[in-house]
């Protein structure tokens, strides 16, 4: 057993979390991922740049009657 902790900025695997980042996220109803039922979309910010990194279905009334 070590008396000195990792150090917080030893970055192990955050290569491999990036990988897992997609572009285009759907919502998850009854089992399956889907996209809006109007095919709509919102972006997603990196919020230091303002760029957009991703994509997101925006949800309507029509959505949520398909979830519940």
């Amino acid at each position: 057993m070590s008396a000195n902790p990792t150090p917080f900025n030893d970055r192990k695997g955050l290569d491999t979390m990036s990988i897992a980042l997609r572009a285009e996220y759907a919502h998850f109803i009854d089992g399956d991922w889907v996209p809006s039922a109007d095919g709509r979309t919102i972006g997603v910010e990196d919020p230091s740049t303002g760029q957009v990194i991703a994509r997101s279905a925006r949800g309507s009334a029509a959505d949520i009657a398909r979830a519940v």
